[in-house]
């Protein structure tokens, strides 16, 4: 993945001490992602590490919610938690995919298919483009589902068991054209 050069927007602080003003320019990050309300069930599952992780991920994700899950990815936010927490932090690679196992149960990830190390936020949960979009990547994975069950378990809001078809749908059975595609 590219490094992504973040715009960042300018106000001015102003200070006044000793009869003094001082100016200050502090700038704000731009970019940004839209966290919907049926998502809080999941996250509060989510040790503080652990959120900020799947944050870090929301943050480093592309247009269409995707991330490249590697060892280099995991050193990135390492590095990112060393310097901000300095000698109080000490977690192993391996805590880091253990953090991944968790986040993937609960949904808010889920692979690519066919792409070993490209992963998808949720958007269900978490989106970081315009709600026409997100639509269109939901319809997307809505019928990826089919072949994909981790696709669909993740987007479902019953569980995967919970999903049968009608006894009017069995009797029906499925077009011959179908039928070819699962041979």
């Amino acid at each position: 993945m590219t490094t992504k050069i973040r715009k960042k927007k300018g106000v001015e602080v102003f200070k006044i001490e000793q009869n003094t003003i001082t100016l200050k320019e502090v700038h704000f990050v731009q970019s940004s992602m839209r966290l919907y309300f049926n998502a809080q069930h999941k996250l509060i599952k989510l040790k503080p590490l652990e959120r900020a992780y799947f944050d870090f991920m929301c943050e480093e994700m592309n247009v269409r919610n995707q991330f490249e899950l590697s060892p280099s990815f995991r050193k990135k936010f390492m590095a990112f938690c060393d310097k901000v927490m300095g000698k109080a932090f000490k977690r192993s690679e391996r805590a880091f995919q253990n953090y991944e196992n968790h986040i993937e149960k609960l949904g808010l990830i889920f692979k690519v298919p066919d792409k070993p190390t490209l992963w998808y936020v949720n958007p269900k949960h978490v989106f970081k483009e315009t709600e026409t979009k997100r639509s269109e990547l939901l319809k997307l994975l809505g019928e990826q589902s089919a072949f994909h069950p981790n696709i669909r378990r993740a987007i479902l809001d019953v569980p995967d068991s919970e999903v049968k078809p009608t006894q009017k749908l069995i009797v029906l059975g499925m077009p011959e054209e179908w039928i070819e595609d699962f041979d």
